[in-house]
């Protein structure tokens, strides 16, 4: 009950309250619910929705020295690199590195998550691509040749038989990048691979919001 009523993108979808009254709401609620992380990695999503990114990032810390877990690290990479994104556009001077750090976190947690831990994998894999791609095309500028490989490489991670309709989309969406951007060795691999995949998972782009991240904080 306490997860259901405090839980951002419920009461985003249902217009109960506009983000900042939301905000407000889990900012009158600091004291009450400080010692739970999931409070915190709520109040964290609730102040990236206003575009509060610094303060975003200080709940998703706060959650993590609480509980250290796969999801809220997760969050935490996800929302550096949003804000990366959101002063690209700005023409903030720190854009590039808030972006890479979050970046780097991110990576990391690909490189080292096991393919058991599946289900918290694909949300990663997911933002990775979702927000190199928009990077790339904000700054106008092709990703390396190392970005792509690596891409390439925890796609085939995750295995044919788990991947879904949502996740199907962004991997062609990285294969038709991949062949505007002379990385034809790549695009045929993956091409090749979703060729034979059934997707007989459905999901839809909301799935892959980190506010739905239904594991346990």
């Amino acid at each position: 009950m306490f997860q259901k009523a405090l839980k951002v993108k419920i009461i985003k979808d249902k217009k109960l309250l506009s983000d900042k009254e939301i905000y407000h709401l889990l900012q009158s609620l600091e004291n009450d619910f400080s010692e739970y992380s999931y409070f915190w990695v709520q109040y964290g999503i609730a102040a990236r929705y206003t575009k509060n990114f610094e303060d975003a990032e200080n709940h998703l810390r706060y959650a993590l020295r609480i509980r250290d877990t796969y999801q809220i690290q997760h969050a935490l990479a996800k929302t550096q690199m949003e804000r990366g994104l959101y002063e690209l556009k700005s023409n903030g001077l720190s854009a590039d590195s808030t972006f890479n750090i979050g970046k780097e976190a991110m990576r990391k947690l690909l490189e080292t998550t096991s393919y058991s831990y599946n289900k918290a994998l694909r949300f990663s894999v997911h933002s990775y691509i979702d927000t190199l791609l928009k990077y790339s095309k904000i700054k106008d500028i092709p990703l390396s040749e190392d970005e792509v490989e690596f891409i390439s490489r925890i796609i085939k991670k995750i295995g044919e038989d788990d991947l879904d309709t949502e996740l199907k989309q962004k991997i062609v969406s990285f294969i038709k990048y991949c062949r505007e951007n002379h990385y034809e060795k790549y695009s045929l691999e993956l091409n090749k691979m979703i060729s034979n995949c059934k997707f007989e998972i459905e999901a839809i782009s909301d799935d892959y919001d980190s506010d739905l991240l239904d594991f346990d904080y």
